[in-house]
């Protein structure tokens, strides 16, 4: 099956977003997409170029056609001359950062965004916030004291930042300026972070939790 990236989008007059395409097969597993075809249903609402590259041209909605290996896919956005209101769907707080799921005004729905004394590009203090970049769309997120992690929406965990205490959960203790997918098959459903601990529930109400102990955090 092929997708369009991102699958969900609001884009106003002037703006301009590079869109890619996703293929799975029928077990589920990431295929490699070389050549895309690109064409837009109506040039006086959207263009996009051969690199798809998307430019909002006039109020409507962007019907975009994607081509591969004689497999077409579309994707509709809708463009407004008004700024559509960025929503934020949640927010957490942590020592020295904060983290914020957020969408609209261009922004793809489960966006995360992160601020503060770390961030997912490790930004210093005053930073403004900085997308988390190299993961699925997000439904969740904890922000901690030098790490994050959030779950998304294909059920996946994700945690980046600081890893001495194996807080990342991915196996190692290598810290991570991008999301590493926490070496798990449970579906965690909330995630909470604590120092150099994380800790997480499944359905039914077990925790998990990896890194350090509570008593070695001070």
């Amino acid at each position: 099956s092929l997708a369009i990236e991102p699958q969900q989008l609001e884009l106003r007059v002037g703006q301009s977003i590079r869109l890619s395409v996703s293929a799975r097969d029928s077990a589920g597993n990431a295929l490699t997409v070389r050549t895309v075809a690109w064409s837009s249903g109506d040039l006086a609402v959207a263009t996009i170029s051969a690199t798809g590259l998307l430019v909002a041209v006039e109020s409507g909605t962007a019907s975009i056609r994607a081509t591969v290996e004689k497999q077409t896919v579309v994707a509709r956005y809708p463009i407004t001359r008004d700024a559509p209101a960025v929503r934020i769907q949640q927010i957490s707080a942590g020592d020295f950062q904060t983290c914020a799921i957020a969408s609209g005004e261009g922004v793809p729905e489960g966006s995360a965004y992160c601020w503060g004394k770390f961030s997912s590009t490790g930004n210093t203090v005053g930073a403004p916030p900085t997308r988390v970049t190299g993961a699925p769309p997000f439904i969740s997120i904890a922000a901690g004291r030098d790490h994050n992690c959030a779950i998304s929406t294909d059920n996946g965990t994700y945690c980046w930042g600081a890893n001495d205490y194996g807080q990342l959960g991915d196996g190692t203790t290598t810290s991570r300026s991008l999301p590493a997918k926490v070496a798990t098959t449970l579906v965690f459903r909330s995630i909470a972070i604590v120092a150099s601990q994380t800790c997480a529930l499944v359905d039914g109400g077990a925790a998990y939790c990896w890194g350090s102990s509570l008593r070695n955090n001070g």
